[in-house]
């Protein structure tokens, strides 16, 4: 949400608040007008709500060294994970929504060993192999253990952030230059990638 800081700096007369809700309960808010805009990522209906598409990102898999999987730096197919053991958000994380949707497309059941918000610590902590965590690019950017290896995982689909708005509300003129400025800040950063995951 730093953007959004950087927002509020240069425009010190608007009030912005931030809330952090699961997607099931941003969805209700914008869809009965309780919020503004939303930050979401697929899967979502976009029939519900005006959605803008800010950046397509990737699923990765973190793993431990000795993992079999470990070696070189080739992407993964999602429907590997099937026979690991995996370590994951909880079931209200948006990249678990995702990770979940991925495993119907692709008709798999992993064994989800550890299901917290806290998972990046069990990856940063990982002595041995105990199995995959799925991240995105900015929680591998917080895993310091030098024992993780990260490839990229081949999803049935990408991952894509969207900005949302409520349907049929006239948009205010502060919501509107807030939405401006977030398009423009994806189009000049856009979600990084993680280097030596092709």
């Amino acid at each position: 949400a730093e953007f959004i800081f950087d927002y509020q700096k240069l425009h010190p007369e608007i009030n912005i608040e931030i809330l952090e809700n699961t997607q099931p309960v941003c969805i209700q808010k914008l869809v009965s007008k309780e919020i503004d805009m939303a930050f979401l990522v697929n899967p979502i209906d976009t029939t519900m709500f005006n959605a803008v598409k800010l950046s397509e990102g990737y699923m990765y898999a973190a793993m431990h060294k000795t993992h079999p999987l470990s070696e070189g730096n080739a992407p993964i197919e999602f429907s590997l994970l099937g026979s690991e053991n995996i370590i994951t958000g909880s079931s209200q994380n948006a990249l678990r929504g995702m990770f979940d949707y991925f495993c119907r497309l692709t008709n798999i059941n992993p064994h989800i060993i550890v299901s917290s918000n806290y998972s990046i610590n069990y990856v940063n902590s990982m002595t041995e192999n105990i199995g995959i965590a799925t991240v995105t690019c900015a929680m591998a950017h917080q895993i310091a253990n030098p024992n993780i290896r990260f490839h990229r995982l081949l999803t049935p689909e990408p991952g894509y952030v969207y900005c949302c708005t409520p349907h049929k509300v006239k948009m205010e003129k502060e919501i509107s230059s807030l939405l401006s400025y977030v398009k423009r800040h994806f189009e000049l950063e856009p979600l990084e990638k993680l280097e030596n995951c092709l």
